[in-house]
């Protein structure tokens, strides 16, 4: 099922961002960055997949391993996020990011072309084993033989990331809801039934 962002300008976002969850701006960056981790809606939003926030990155220069992606920006469908990569020390770091859905703040992992392990889904370096046939399998080479987590910068692929995002998370404005679509087909095909047998084929269709 597609999720929906809410359009917003980059700074109305960080406006909305910075009143629920604090300053982007150093030394205030690091509570703001606990404050998201801890939200129950992000929190479980991220929990689909296992990593670790010893580590962090919400937008630092040098970018690395996600260039481009990280911190404050908008993407070409008008949806602004806060782009962040975090891991532990034994781990490669996973990106993330968190947009608005209208409502409330979401978290999402993206799939294709981040750096995590979609067999385990935990982030590459807590499974020596599996991480081997993971990268085997995204390398298209069944004789790599090394699974230490540093090889997982060769499996990210930003554009993919991107389309990824793009795919998944709808302009609400813009998208029809395919639920709401599917519901009114319902009521259309309905309109040939008489009075009589409406309330009965209603029940029947369990509209009701």
């Amino acid at each position: 099922m597609s999720r929906y962002f809410t359009p917003l300008t980059l700074d109305e976002f960080k406006t909305k961002l910075v009143e629920k969850f604090g300053s982007l701006e150093k030394p205030d960056l690091y509570p703001t960055i606990d404050n998201i981790r801890l939200d129950k809606t992000i929190w479980d939003d991220l929990s689909k997949v296992k990593f670790d926030w010893e580590n962090w990155d919400a937008g630092e220069e040098p970018q690395i391993n996600y260039p481009g992606l990280l911190g404050l920006q908008t993407l070409s469908n008008g949806m602004p996020y806060l782009g962040i990569w975090a891991g532990g020390d034994w781990e490669f770091p996973v990106f993330f990011i968190v947009y608005f859905d209208g409502r409330k703040f979401r978290g999402y992992v993206p799939k294709d072309g981040n750096a995590w392990n979609h067999k385990t889904k935990q982030a590459y370096g807590n499974d020596s084993d599996a991480d081997l046939k993971d990268f085997r399998k995204r390398f298209n080479d069944p004789d790599w033989d090394n699974y230490e987590s540093d090889n997982a910068d060769g499996t990210i692929d930003c554009q993919k990331i991107i389309q990824d995002i793009i795919g998944r998370i709808k302009n609400k404005n813009v998208e029809p809801d395919p639920e709401m679509i599917h519901y009114l087909q319902k009521i259309e095909a309905l309109k040939k039934f008489s009075n009589k047998d409406l309330i009965e084929e209603v029940r029947r269709r369990k509209l009701i």
